[in-house]
């Protein structure tokens, strides 16, 4: 239910024939996601948060799990706005790139970190600033990992 009316939200500019994409429908979630994803790492190491809204991973997280993620919550907004709704003005245009690949989230680092996510990850793993943190808490300096969460979230 919580991602049906994320995504209608969402998708409200682009169903307007207000906005052609997520990333360019601008107050609404998925383009304040979309914008604090494409920090660069210095920003993000500074500590300040970059974004008002709690990660889509807090939002769908059920046993101390994320039952989704970002780039999956991105596809199914791609996916659902290129579907004319009926009555509706807009949809994403059929020939634009994935959403993954126009916003510069780079699918092949998600895929990579979860298919070697124990190697990458062996005590560990989030963003940049909770791995710190929990370095902090541990009594350490790093964790391993911290240059592949740069990369991967």
């Amino acid at each position: 239910a919580i991602l049906s009316c994320m995504a209608y939200i969402d998708l409200n500019p682009i169903r307007a024939g207000k906005a052609r994409t997520p990333e360019e429908s601008e107050f609404t979630g998925a383009y304040q996601r979309i914008k604090a994803a494409k920090v660069t790492t210095r920003q993000k190491a500074s500590g300040r948060p970059s974004i008002w809204l709690p990660p889509i991973e807090e939002i769908f997280q059920r046993n101390g799990k994320a039952t989704l993620t970002l780039s999956e919550y991105l596809l199914v907004l791609d996916r659902t706005g290129r579907q004319l709704a009926r009555g509706k003005k807009g949809a994403i245009p059929k020939e634009l790139r994935p959403i993954l690949e126009r916003v510069s989230i780079q699918p092949d680092n998600w895929l990579q970190s979860s298919g070697r996510f124990r190697r990458m990850f062996p005590r560990v793993a989030g963003k940049v600033e909770a791995m710190r943190q929990a370095a902090e808490c541990c009594g350490r300096q790093w964790f391993k990992g911290v240059t592949a969460a740069a990369r991967c979230f």
